[in-house]
């Protein structure tokens, strides 16, 4: 049998079926300080991330369509576009992979989405208003912003379940930002983000646009949830349930 030594042009693939499942299984490994690896093929380092296992020998992750539109180059002449490039970040992909491992934190300007960058912070509304920002300036057509309010519970959001079990309610509706892009919606809040944890809880949904994430969010969040307690009759006034709101979203950014 001829002898063979392992190089870079081996590779064991394993393709995931979708973007949850991807993004779940890759956050786990960076939660186990497994690094990454730069491939030789540069398809890989696009649509993939390689590993090295203990022997030696290269094993990619890869689902293509995690990041729509990857390749596009960055290429506006605004300020932000620019900031980026400086950063070096030159496509969409490097982009939304940078935004997603970004902290989670509010800015201290809900009306200024590059404080993201200047920050290295950023929530939901931020993080995607940035991302719209940036597609608008590339007159990406296919990219939408969107606003869900859904019913946030510890089933789909992770660390508010204390908080509602304290206050005895199973779930508190919350307004969340995502993009839609070729009408499937994508969550780059976090690296594990996954919206379909949410999509079957949606109460409604809008597109809006990049300067509606200050004011127009809060107020539309507002309403529903003054609506929500009359219509369940709950013993809390309205400044109680917002409280309870604030006290979730302080136990997402721990």
């Amino acid at each position: 049998m001829p002898a063979h030594t392992f190089d870079a042009d081996d590779n064991l693939v394993f393709y995931f079926e979708n973007e949850s499942a991807f993004a779940a299984y890759t956050h786990q490994l960076e939660q186990k300080n497994i690094p990454t690896i730069p491939n030789k093929n540069d398809y890989w380092n696009r649509y993939g991330r390689t590993y090295a296992d203990p022997d030696g020998h290269q094993v990619i992750l890869s689902y293509k369509q995690i990041y729509p539109l990857d390749d596009y180059l960055l290429k506006s002449k605004d300020t932000t576009t620019q900031t980026l490039i400086q950063k070096g970040i030159t496509t969409w992909g490097e982009l939304v992979r940078f935004v997603q491992h970004l902290p989670y934190g509010r800015n201290t300007n809900r009306s200024d989405c590059s404080l993201v960058l200047s920050e290295g912070k950023g929530t939901c509304s931020s993080k995607h208003a940035l991302l719209m920002h940036i597609a608008q300036a590339h007159h990406f057509l296919q990219v939408q912003l969107q606003i869900g309010i859904y019913k946030m519970k510890a089933s789909n959001t992770k660390g508010v379940g204390k908080v509602l079990r304290q206050y005895q309610l199973d779930h508190l509706p919350e307004a969340h930002c995502y993009l839609k892009i070729n009408e499937q919606r994508y969550d780059y809040t976090r690296p594990e983000s996954d919206i379909s944890l949410i999509e079957k809880d949606l109460l409604l949904e809008r597109n809006i646009s990049v300067e509606d994430v200050a004011e127009f969010k809060v107020i539309l969040h507002k309403g529903y949830l003054m609506h929500w307690i009359e219509a369940q009759n709950l013993p809390y006034a309205f400044e109680e349930i917002w409280a309870i709101r604030e006290a979730c979203i302080r136990a997402l950014e721990e």
